[in-house]
């Protein structure tokens, strides 16, 4: 598990060029480059198989909800997060990937 504060230093790392599957856990708002712009941008290169992108935001608004999805997210929680439901999600999204390629686990 790497931590990043902001996208730029996120696509320096060249972390999901890492042999493996990823699952990107993401804020809407972050400095520089928001969550979607961020996403766009994974989602040119890579695809559901290789890369699971889960967004977390404070707004409510339907149309931020939306947008994350058409940009290519996988799954959304709005804050405050709950780690029990965050820990469930992410188990699906695991179970999902390997179930896309079985070499996952």
């Amino acid at each position: 598990m790497e931590t990043f504060r902001e996208g730029q230093s996120f696509f320096e790392s060249k972390h999901l060029e890492k042999p493996g599957k990823h699952i990107v856990l993401l804020e809407n708002i972050l400095p520089r480059i928001t969550g979607p712009e961020i996403v766009k941008q994974i989602r040119e290169n890579y695809s559901d198989v290789t890369v699971s992108i889960m967004m977390f935001s404070g707004r409510k608004r339907e149309e931020d909800v939306l947008s994350a999805f058409k940009f290519g997210v996988n799954d959304f929680m709005e804050k405050p997060i709950r780690i029990h439901e965050l820990t469930v999600r992410m188990m699906n999204m695991k179970k999902r990937m390997s179930e896309l390629v079985p070499s996952f686990n």
